[in-house]
């Protein structure tokens, strides 16, 4: 259940989520930075309206399909630390598409019914910065997540036409196979984040 307070908010339906805010906070008082995909420029206007001075407590609104890692990471310091009288709120459509460390900054509020929540990563957004997070969140991750995990990395590479060869697609069967054989998460997911930032460079 949504509150008036600083938070995460996992939604498929943004709108309906606004609208809670919209109709309890004075227009004055309430800030909505709604996009497609969030970036570095927005995350910049967030911050800078939060240094802006109010009386009564402030509400910024974070809403995006997307948010890339670099605006995750200039939100860091803001999140932990926010100025006096305002309250952060995010809003995205699956919790696995924000870094751990963003994650770590606010409680979650799932809208959504966790089972159908699927990891939702884009393989374009997929460097060291961004395997080391997702590694460091794999420590607490259950098989089941990390199968779901393993498709959604086979699924975007597919749509982003990433070029994999036949040995490589074989590790992702290999992959599921090594979990039901309760294999390492980490070790696996690590050897397929690797075959995907080595075909990112061919």
């Amino acid at each position: 259940m949504i509150e008036l307070k600083s938070q995460i908010v996992v939604t498929d339906n943004f709108e309906k989520s606004l609208e809670f805010f919209k109709e309890r906070i004075k227009p004055g008082y309430l800030h909505i930075f709604q996009r497609d995909e969030f970036k570095v420029e927005d995350a910049k206007d967030a911050i800078k309206e939060a240094y802006i001075a109010a009386e009564k407590e402030k509400y910024i609104v974070l809403a995006a399909q997307k948010y890339n890692i670099y605006s995750q990471n200039t939100l860091l310091k803001i999140l932990e630390e926010p100025p006096s009288k305002v309250v952060f709120v995010v809003i995205t459509k699956a919790k696995s598409s924000l870094l751990p460390t963003i994650r770590s900054r606010l409680p979650i509020v799932s809208l959504k019914k966790e089972k159908k929540e699927l990891f939702d990563i884009d393989v374009k957004d997929i460097d060291l910065k961004y395997v080391y997070s997702f590694l460091q969140e794999s420590k607490k991750m259950q098989r089941d997540e990390a199968k779901e995990v393993i498709k959604a990395l086979l699924k975007s590479s597919f749509e982003s036409n990433l070029k994999l060869k036949e040995e490589e697609l074989d590790q992702f069967a290999k992959a599921i196979r090594l979990l039901e054989l309760n294999s390492n998460i980490q070790n696996v997911l690590t050897t397929l984040f690797l075959i995907i930032l080595e075909a990112k460079r061919r």
